[in-house]
């Protein structure tokens, strides 16, 4: 029968069996797999064992495994065995890790969501109880995205080459930004930057950043999502005209403008 809550019970022994399988990679899955995040509790404990095998640094194997388990764990030593002999290669194992720790992370929503359809049914004639069961459920959603933050933690060693291939490769550059002076800074606009424009006000960094964006979109031909937390869609829209137009971007909308430069901004817009 297929539980109710989310679950991969084919992907938990596929990482038990292929664990036991190469006996050395227990240290690369255990910062990605609490013991928490098996659903099938046999398999839980069969985890908990290779844990502390792998922690004190003995080998694992059936043999090890069936001595930290105990006699009174036989019924879990073979469950872990028939998945180990079920398994052919573990050049998976990362992959079904990550469907495991998936359907964690579903499991733990599952119950935060129960959690909350049940409070908010008690706190909805309550102003302060509802607050709080918003700031609660706000946390709890963070506390799930932070985990998600330590999964992506990689070492130096897993990085080098594809940096070193990155380095070398004249192709890695990022989207040009269409200002050659910036790009030679940045090497372009590449994912995961940060880049930040700073000046006075007044200066010209919201048509700066529009200028980037319009180029981006129309010679690189790529989507660009634009936000501002001080200026509204129109008026964004009239400083890309603007910039495009090459007229003076001061003058108020609908402000007075020679013939040439009307003409000017239709032809941008």
């Amino acid at each position: 029968m297929t539980p109710e809550v989310p679950c991969n019970l084919e992907a938990e022994r596929e990482v038990i069996g292929a664990l036991i399988l190469t006996g050395d990679r227990v240290p690369e899955i255990s910062p990605k797999l609490p013991p928490g995040a098996f659903y099938d509790v046999r398999l839980r404990k069969a985890y908990e064992a290779l844990l502390a095998l792998s922690l004190r640094g003995e080998p694992i194997t059936l043999v090890s495994l069936r001595g930290e388990l105990g006699p009174a764990q036989e019924h879990v030593f073979e469950y872990a065995r028939e998945a180990a002999e079920k398994v052919t290669s573990a050049a998976h194992l990362l992959h079904h890790a990550h469907l495991v720790a998936g359907a964690f992370k579903c499991r733990v929503l599952h119950a935060m969501a129960l959690e909350l359809v049940r409070d908010a049914r008690e706190a909805h004639h309550d102003t302060q109880a509802v607050s709080e069961l918003i700031e609660g459920a706000q946390r709890a959603v963070f506390d799930i995205t932070l985990e998600n933050a330590h999964d992506r933690i990689r070492g130096v060693s897993d990085l080098l080459d594809k940096s070193l291939a990155a380095l070398r490769d004249p192709s890695s550059s990022g989207i040009t930004t269409g200002y050659s002076a910036i790009d030679r800074h940045t090497n372009g606009c590449k994912r995961g930057d940060l880049i930040v424009v700073a000046a006075r006000p007044s200066m010209g960094k919201t048509a700066l950043a529009m200028c980037i964006a319009k180029n981006v979109a129309l010679h690189r031909k790529s989507c660009v999502l634009v936000f501002s937390l001080e200026m509204d869609a129109e008026s964004l829209v009239q400083r890309l005209i603007v910039a495009e137009a090459g007229i003076d971007g001061f003058l108020a909308p609908g402000g007075v403008r020679t013939p040439e430069e009307n003409e000017r901004l239709v032809r941008a817009a």
